[in-house]
């Protein structure tokens, strides 16, 4: 196991952050954003960003860093960072939004198996099966013109509004 993967899992540990994932071959951007924005007004929240790397995005939004590495030297300094805030801090709790995208089947099973997400947005389709983890939550859009994006964007914010009263 690298160094990241043990860093994240213990961040994970630690703090127990209430995970959305978001995923699904369409605009998961705006799903992410749109989950973000509900939320945000109500609630401690932190998201993945875009850097081409997705997997180097979940971990470094799962350690609260908000931008990406250059290189190798700054995300050593990264891992140090987090490694001594994972010994200093307390827990708090917050809520994750994560675009987990762009990956194998296998990888992304491997990511939802690690964030353990309560919500489970899928925006258009997906390959995986999601019904071995324990989803609380299950909102699926598909839409193929642009006002029936807007309208399932709607619809998630009138679901994620009413799940965590938000």
């Amino acid at each position: 196991m690298t160094m990241l993967r043990f860093l994240v899992k213990s961040i994970l540990n630690k703090h127990k952050p209430t995970v959305i994932a978001v995923i699904g071959d369409g605009q998961t951007s705006i799903g992410r954003d749109v989950v973000y924005k509900i939320l945000k007004s109500n609630f401690d929240v932190k998201r993945s960003f875009e850097i081409k790397n997705n997997e180097l995005s979940i971990s470094l939004a799962i350690l609260n860093y908000t931008h990406y590495q250059e290189t190798s030297f700054e995300l050593m300094l990264v891992i140090i960072k987090m490694i001594k805030k994972l010994f200093v801090k307390n827990p708090r709790h917050y809520f994750l939004i994560l675009k987990i995208v762009g990956t194998t089947p296998k990888m992304l099973n491997r990511w939802l198996k690690i964030v353990k997400p309560e919500v489970l947005l899928i925006v258009g389709k997906t390959t995986i099966s999601y019904d071995k983890y324990n989803i609380k939550k299950l909102i699926k859009i598909s839409s193929s013109g642009n006002s029936e994006v807007h309208e399932s964007f709607d619809l998630v914010t009138t679901q994620i509004g009413k799940f965590y009263d938000a």
